[in-house]
């Protein structure tokens, strides 16, 4: 496999054949030429970025992590950590050496968030940084997991179902809409309005 772009990472992002820009905690990562950036890091580090997927591997005492973007650049973040596959496409990011407890995530929220994060792996930061939260495909975790999802969906919503996005919000807190009609409403095949705060109307 051939990479655009690589990038060292330790207390910041420094590329080759990619333009880099930080803003927030956030770096923004636009390689030269369309295709996968890898990543050299430390084996306590994580890279997390918003591309629709990634592989990470190691070589001479140092982790690669290699991601795919979805159009011509990353927004990424690095934090310190495990990284625990929990589910499929679903990871927590703890603290080493704390206790990995915690670790049950309510499938129809995972799969509400993965539809509005357009099917990119999910990464839950536990105690890691509040940059995270920026990236539609990570959730920083304060409270419990479920509430930190809800948390990220009600936000989600609000860019993309517009004056949608209480009763939608409602209606996933409830459990009283399908995953189905929230992607639909993504994709813009479904268009939702609120009867109130509780009532959704599909068309």
């Amino acid at each position: 496999m051939s990479y655009t772009a690589v990038c060292e990472v330790g207390d910041r992002f420094e590329c080759l054949n990619a333009e880099v820009t930080v803003e927030d905690g956030v770096y923004r990562v636009k390689p030269r030429s369309a295709g996968p950036v890898v990543f050299k890091h430390s084996p306590k580090q994580r890279v997390i970025c918003n591309g629709v997927r990634f592989n990470v591997g190691a070589w001479g005492g140092s982790l690669y992590t290699v991601w795919h973007p979805e159009g011509d650049h990353l927004d990424c973040i690095s934090v310190e950590g495990r990284l625990v596959e929990v589910e499929e496409g679903v990871y927590i990011v703890t603290p080493t050496g704390s206790d990995l407890t915690d670790t049950v995530v309510d499938g129809y929220l995972v799969n509400v968030l993965r539809v509005l994060a357009r099917g990119r792996p999910l990464f839950l930061l536990k105690g890691g940084s509040k940059a995270g939260g920026r990236l539609d495909n990570a959730v920083v975790v304060d409270q419990s997991i479920d509430d930190a999802v809800l948390d990220k969906i009600r936000d989600m919503l609000s860019v993309t179902a517009g004056g949608a996005s209480t009763c939608l919000f409602n209606a996933v807190e409830r459990r009283l809409i399908s995953v189905e009609v929230i992607d639909g409403v993504v994709k813009g095949e479904v268009e939702a309005k609120c009867l109130g705060d509780d009532g959704v109307e599909l068309r």
